[in-house]
């Protein structure tokens, strides 16, 4: 199996996002801002070294019903649940029912409308992760 460099796997999954946002620039439509905030938080899991599952925006159907847009692994153990909207963007109700199963085990699928609101997330999830570390005997 091969070794990633932390750089290597930044490169493999920061691939091609330049091009797109260069694309995506031109559109200010709901669903070209939705996907440029996809890209951006491809883009900053890369950064940090965190790894992302992000299902495809144009094949839907391939996903199943309710699905977060992003599972993000990232240190402590830690697990960081998406669902990008744009700002009038709402849940579907298969992806409000399964918010609501996740809740019952533990965990909060989160929704995210700006970079901001995404890096915000991120820094208060690595102060957790953090501390969660630190209290390990």
């Amino acid at each position: 199996m091969p070794r990633w460099s932390s750089y290597d796997l930044a490169q493999f999954l920061g691939r091609g996002i330049r091009t797109q946002r260069a694309l995506d620039s031109f559109d200010t439509s709901p669903d070209s801002r939705e996907a440029s905030l996809h890209n951006f938080i491809l883009e900053e899991v890369g950064r940090r070294g965190w790894l992302a599952f992000h299902g495809s925006m144009a094949h839907r159907t391939k996903r199943p019903a309710g699905e977060p847009d992003f599972e993000i692994l990232t240190p402590g153990p830690g697990l960081l649940l998406l669902e990008v909207k744009s700002a009038r963007g709402k849940r579907t109700p298969e992806q409000l029912a399964l918010a609501s199963h996740a809740r019952k085990l533990g965990h909060t699928i989160h929704v995210i409308r700006t970079q901001k609101e995404f890096l915000q997330l991120a820094k208060t999830h690595e102060n957790q992760s953090s501390e969660r570390l630190r209290t390990v005997p």
